[in-house]
């Protein structure tokens, strides 16, 4: 159920939080790829930069970020700006319990990120992954071989830290000795040996290495957990599939709501559509576990229209908001690409789209879901989806307008023959101009190779029809980086207003003193 107390991050704090996470599974899903397994993503937005809060999102149980399957093994990412081996946890409330919905097969991966730019989003892997298994992790947690930190803030939930004392290889090196008090690493980037010891509090931690052994930046070399190891290959299970059908009658929620996502990734045969909708049509089952079951079954084939009238019924009558964004949130993973499914679905997405379409200009629907549903779309990636997007920069809320604009300029780098059909617009309305122009700006500016820059400007620029129009098209072109391409046409514009006010950002936007504060 979701949590009644909301404690929400400030967005630049829970950006970033966002962004490391992000940045970790990512590598991690690469990774794991390399090493065999077929990993697809359980965590809703765990593969983007995208935050929500309640109540655009529910907040809710843990879910792991990734699943094999193959080998049916969960995979939580734990990005840490410094590295170590530790978990949020809460001892008042289960569905936050650092373990909750974890098997003592699953692991959790622990991943060194460094911040590389000033941008919240710039941030990379830094080093190996390790790989910890949840059964060891309990075993040292239920012996008390753990740290509690202080507790966090407001902002982050009030939840604690609780931390297994490991000790990590600072950069590239080679074991050289190794006893049951210390361990000694000679560093690549240094002419000195390293002494390790082998003890934190009272605890004694075990060697991960062994004299001679090579080892990596930011790999687990001891700790009190025995068994951290920096690779995890898959193994996989004769029988995944029934043991995920099995997984609908787990008593565990997370395993339910486990089983009822993973299940769109198989084929549809009678066994796997029977469970997903018994499970849909389970009154007592937990909403979040319904609302994926019937994601699954409406990606399937949804034969008798369960799914479909399940979801839309839940958009008309949840009386929760956050649930009716979930619903949205959830149809948003209908993908028709194969990133993650053998089998491109075109007829799922179109279901999707036409269930979402209409939530964008209901007035009797929260801003949020109306917001959430314009993002959506985005996700989504199709065509049809354009027109509605750039109605909905004339009166809708500032909110939505917003998302509609981020989620348009999604669909035109993916469809990039859409740019034309959004062009009339920008000519002739103003109301709609500024989200138009900033898609443009974007699209322009971070596609250059699939963009003829002359065709570009002409189209741009051959319809001039008032200032407000000239203001826009200066913006659209005046934030592109001034390369000599985009010089050499400017000169050649008609509009003297237009080639002054383009030079005009030119100038001012790359000074030094653009951006200066005062302090």
């Amino acid at each position: 159920m979701a949590s009644s107390k909301i404690y929400l991050k400030s967005y630049e704090s829970f950006l970033e939080k966002i962004v490391q996470g992000s940045v970790a599974t990512n590598e991690a899903l690469k990774r794991l790829r390399d090493m065999g397994h077929k990993v697809v993503p359980l965590e809703k937005g765990t593969l983007s930069f995208k935050v929500w809060v309640y109540p655009y999102k529910c907040k809710r149980f843990r879910v792991p970020d990734l699943i094999c399957l193959r080998c049916a093994t969960s995979f939580e990412v734990r990005a840490k700006t410094s590295l170590e081996i530790s978990m949020s946890h809460s001892g008042s409330d289960e569905h936050r319990a650092w373990d909750y919905g974890l098997e003592d097969g699953d692991y959790i991966i622990f991943v060194g990120v460094t911040k590389t730019g000033e941008k919240p989003i710039d941030y990379s892997v830094d080093g190996v992954l390790n790989f910890a298994n949840v059964g060891s992790l309990r075993g040292a947690f239920t012996k008390g071989k753990i740290v509690e930190a202080r507790r966090k803030g407001r902002e982050e939930g009030f939840e604690k830290r609780i931390i297994w004392p490991t000790r990590f290889a600072s950069a590239n090196g080679t074991v050289v000795d190794v006893n049951d008090e210390y361990l000694k690493v000679n560093y690549d980037n240094s002419r000195k040996t390293v002494k390790i010891k082998l003890k934190e509090k009272e605890m004694k931690l075990i060697p991960l290495v062994r004299k001679g052994d090579r080892v990596a930046k930011n790999q687990a070399i001891a700790s009190v957990v025995p068994d951290i190891t920096t690779e995890y290959s898959c193994t996989p299970k004769s029988d995944a599939l029934q043991y995920f059908v099995n997984l609908l009658n787990n008593p565990n929620e997370v395993r339910r709501y486990i089983g009822a996502k993973v299940l769109r990734y198989f084929p549809p045969t009678d066994n796997v559509l029977d469970a997903l909708a018994r499970t849909v049509e389970n009154a007592s089952e937990s909403k979040f576990v319904r609302i994926e079951a019937a994601v699954s079954l409406l990606e399937l084939g949804d034969r008798d229209k369960i799914a479909y009238n399940f979801l839309t019924n839940m958009l008309k009558e949840e009386r929760e908001l956050c649930f009716r964004n979930e619903v949205i949130l959830s149809l948003a993973e209908v993908k028709s690409d194969e990133t993650f499914k053998e089998v491109k679905n075109y007829e799922a997405v179109k279901k999707a789209y036409n269930i979402i379409k209409d939530l964008l200009f209901d007035k009797n629907q929260d801003v949020s879901t109306r917001a959430v549903s314009a993002w959506a779309l985005g996700e989504l990636h199709i065509p049809d989806a354009v027109d509605l997007l750039v109605e909905a920069f004339d009166d809708l809320p500032d909110e939505v307008k917003k998302e509609s604009a981020r989620a348009l300029l999604q669909i035109v780098r993916s469809h990039h023959e859409t740019i034309n059909n959004i062009l009339p617009f920008f000519n002739s309305d103003e109301k709609k101009r500024p989200g138009i122009a900033w898609v443009l700006m974007k699209y322009l500016s971070g596609l250059n190779k699939y963009v003829d820059i002359h065709e570009f400007v002409s189209k741009l620029t051959n319809v001039i029809t008032d200032d407000n129009h000239r203001y826009w098209i200066s913006y659209i072109l005046g934030m592109q980086k001034p390369s000599d391409e985009l010089k050499g046409i400017l000169p050649h514009l008609k509009d003297e207003k237009l080639f002054f006010g383009v030079n005009l950002l030119w100038t001012v936007i790359n000074s030094w003193v653009w951006g200066l504060e005062e302090w």
